[in-house]
Order: C-alpha cells, then sequence, then structure tokens
C-alpha cells in the first residue's frame, strides 16, 4: 500500500509538471535511480489482477461490504 501511495503521489507531480512546462525530474529520478524496472512490473502487476484475478472476486467482494475488499479494489484499480 505504501509503494502505491507513492506511485500515486509521483503520479501527481508529473502530471503537475507536464501542465506547467516544468522540468521532468520525475521521469529523470526513475532513470537516474534505476526505478523503471519497477514501475513497469507495478503496471504489469496491477493490469493482470484486474483481468484475471478481479473479474473472479468482484462479486463476492461486493456481498461482504468489506473495507478490505474495497481497498484491494481501489488499489487494483486506480
Amino acid at each position: 500500500m505504501a509503494q502505491h501511495r507513492v506511485l500515486e503521489q509521483l503520479n501527481l507531480q508529473a502530471h503537475q509538471n507536464a501542465v506547467a512546462n516544468a522540468e521532468e525530474f520525475v521521469t529523470e529520478s526513475l532513470l537516474t535511480f534505476e526505478k523503471l524496472p519497477v514501475l513497469v512490473h507495478e503496471l504489469l502487476a496491477v493490469e493482470a489482477w484486474r483481468e484475471s484475478v478481479y473479474p473472479k472476486i468482484k462479486d463476492a467482494l461486493a456481498a461482504r461490504n468489506s473495507m478490505r475488499g474495497y481497498f484491494m479494489v481501489r488499489g487494483a484499480c486506480l
């Protein structure tokens, strides 16, 4: 969850930089600190979860109406 929060913050910062035509330090940092493979892995994992796992469990999650289910779906669908 912490890693996902950080990715969300980086995404927001990258958007703000693009709108302001500011320096793209988010992209530079990802490349400099060799975090691009981590980002690609996260994106692939979320996409695989969304396509393969979520369709199988969405009805069960909706029936339980639990916070754990909400955070699982929220994290994977953002």
